[in-house]
């Protein structure tokens, strides 16, 4: 009973629990619009186009996980505010990297037909791109915007995405567009998502305070040594977190294009929209 008590209190009382209860609460609330929209779509598109969705969710989530080299995660528990910001640029700048070698691999992989990805067309490599692009950039904001506890920028985001996914795919079935509107209503999400994040936390581009110094050439090469040495003294996350983040990406994203090769991408598809309503509460 005291320790009920003592959560209760914590979600309660304190900033830090109203702030997470609030970002549980907006993402359930995007969470039901995903679902209440889901009969609706089930009879615009069909299992087929789900199941190229599917391959396309399972590609950009399996390389989601590389696009900040998982020093995104030391953004929040970094001790120094000039760190934290210091990773969070860098994190930004490795996702602009990343993300393009993202889109090479995954247009491999669709010339070469492996696990089924073949049934995907070209302007598929340009909606990784966007996605991980996208993604990447998310994850680094929303990192550095729990570290300030901005929770109701964090809540609002997930509510953006969903809504601005719905709108896009509803829209692109009345118009009969088939995989590319679910697709594309996935990538706008996503991006309106990135934007909300992005708006909220673009204080993270303004010149640190704390220097003193003119933001001349000589000391903006100092500070990309700075961040350098930052990065040097969190690459326990490189070295740890991201072979063990892959592990389980890999775990996940290869169910879909399993089914998809072994029973078709009808059944593919079909694995993929009771997977997303299974998941939902998670």
């Amino acid at each position: 009973m005291n320790r009920r008590r003592r959560f209760v209190d914590l979600l309660t009382r304190s900033s830090f629990g109203r702030g997470v209860s609030r970002v549980a609460l907006w993402t359930a609330a995007g969470q039901l619009l995903s679902l209440a929209v889901a009969p609706l779509l089930t009879r615009q598109f069909t299992p087929e186009d789900f199941g190229t969705l599917g391959l396309y969710s399972s590609f950009v989530g399996f390389f989601a996980v590389t696009l900040c080299l998982r020093y995104e995660l030391a953004i929040a528990s970094t001790r120094k505010d000039t760190d934290a910001r210091a990773l969070t640029l860098a994190s930004l700048l490795i996702v602009l990297v990343m993300a393009p070698i993202g889109a090479l691999a995954f247009s491999l992989v669709r010339s070469q037909a492996w696990l089924g990805y073949g049934v995907l067309e070209v302007w598929g490599v340009v909606a990784v791109l966007v996605g991980l692009l996208s993604i990447g950039t998310g994850l680094a904001f929303r990192h550095h915007l729990v570290r300030h506890e901005s929770f109701t920028v964090i809540a609002t985001a997930p509510v953006v995405q969903n809504v601005g996914r719905a709108a896009v795919q509803v829209g692109a079935g009345f118009a009969g567009l088939g995989a590319l509107g679910l697709i594309a209503g996935e990538v706008f999400g996503r991006c309106a998502a990135a934007i909300q994040l992005a708006i909220g936390d673009r204080g993270v581009f303004k010149p640190d305070p704390s220097s003193g110094q003119p933001q001349h050439a000589e000391n903006q090469i100092g500070r990309a040594r700075s961040m350098m040495r930052v990065l040097r003294r969190h690459d326990r996350y490189l070295k740890y977190a991201l072979p063990s983040g892959l592990l389980d990406g890999t775990a996940v994203a290869i169910i879909t294009p399993f089914v998809a090769v072994f029973y078709g991408e009808k059944n593919a598809g079909l694995f993929f929209l009771v997977q997303r309503v299974v998941t939902l509460p998670v």
